[in-house]
């Protein structure tokens, strides 16, 4: 699973020890939040000049606004922002930086979907299945 993290440097990589160890992250949690780092790395520069104290708000919104023009859907920026806002908290924990810069950047909002309902026929034919044989009963 490290191989996700290569290359990402020693702040990303002392982040990850720390969501395997302490916070025992999936290794799919592990895959999404490394490619997710690495693809703001990639945009502000790349991991070797990084300099969290450096990023700012104007900053994160310029990446999610690069993300949107690209065509990800809202639930894939929302959830590239969180892996933002953990990384900097991890960094304000760790007094890298003095302040989150994620932290008050706004998700995208994410669309409601409504949930499907039974029509009046398919309720009736509900209402007057016959579900005993489900339960192994006979009934009379």
């Amino acid at each position: 699973m490290k191989d996700h993290w290569a290359g990402l440097g020693k702040l990303a990589n002392d982040y990850y020890r720390y969501l395997r160890v302490e916070k025992n992250s999936s290794d799919m949690t592990l895959k999404s939040y490394g490619a997710d780092l690495d693809q703001f790395f990639v945009f502000v520069g790349g991991p070797e000049g990084f300099d969290p104290a450096r990023v700012d708000h104007h900053l994160i919104r310029s990446y999610l606004e690069q993300l949107k023009k690209e065509g990800l859907s809202k639930a894939s920026i929302a959830r590239k922002l969180a892996t933002l806002r953990s990384f900097f908290k991890y960094l304000c924990r760790q007094q890298a930086i003095k302040n989150n810069p994620a932290q008050n950047v706004r998700s995208p909002r994410l669309e409601r979907r409504l949930p499907n309902f039974l029509d009046t026929k398919e309720i009736e034919i509900l209402l007057n299945a016959n579900t005993a044989h489900i339960h192994g009963e006979t009934r009379v």
